[in-house]
């Protein structure tokens, strides 16, 4: 079940990316060049400005007032970039794409469970021992794929050999 999870959850940050990067083509084909305002078209100040242009915002000065005050670019550079068409149907497409992204988003397991209940439910009493040693620096197994997203595999304090073998 644990590989199920890791599995699940990996899949799913995937298919977010892929509606991420739908959106930023839409922008592009309305050379809004959101990516070059912000570092992270995902963070704080990307997905302000994505929200408000899907609910019908265009003024690119009003848009660049939605940046989170940790933004490196001014208000002004950020505004030089967010003019463009606005085309019809590049926006409901980014709307579509938006509306999936969020949808997707909150499927994403967020909160940790306590590693020996879980554990308790998913193996034999011999496995959960080694995995509550195991699991001890990252607090529960939900907690400890939360770093997996991230695109590089957790591991077990001590090295690989650490891992009980029912997960390997």
């Amino acid at each position: 079940m644990l590989r199920t999870l890791v599995r699940d959850k990996a899949n799913l940050v995937a298919e977010s990316g892929d509606w991420l990067r739908r959106m930023q083509k839409s922008l592009d084909q309305m050379n809004v060049r959101v990516h070059r305002a912000v570092a992270d078209i995902n963070g704080a100040t990307g997905m302000a400005i994505l929200r408000a242009i899907a609910e019908g915002e265009r003024d690119p000065r009003k848009l660049a007032r939605l940046r989170d005050p940790r933004c490196q670019k001014t208000e002004e550079q950020i505004a030089e970039q967010l003019s463009g068409h606005w085309r019809e149907d590049h926006l409901f497409s980014l709307q579509q794409a938006l509306q999936m992204y969020d949808a997707i988003r909150e499927r994403i397991p967020g909160e940790p469970s306590p590693c020996p209940i879980a554990a308790a439910e998913l193996a034999p009493e011999s496995v959960v021992t080694s995995l509550a040693g195991f699991a001890s620096g990252a607090g529960s197994v939900v907690g400890l794929l939360a770093g997996f997203a991230g695109g590089s595999r957790p591991q077990p304090p001590g090295g690989r050999t650490a891992m009980p073998a029912a997960f390997r």
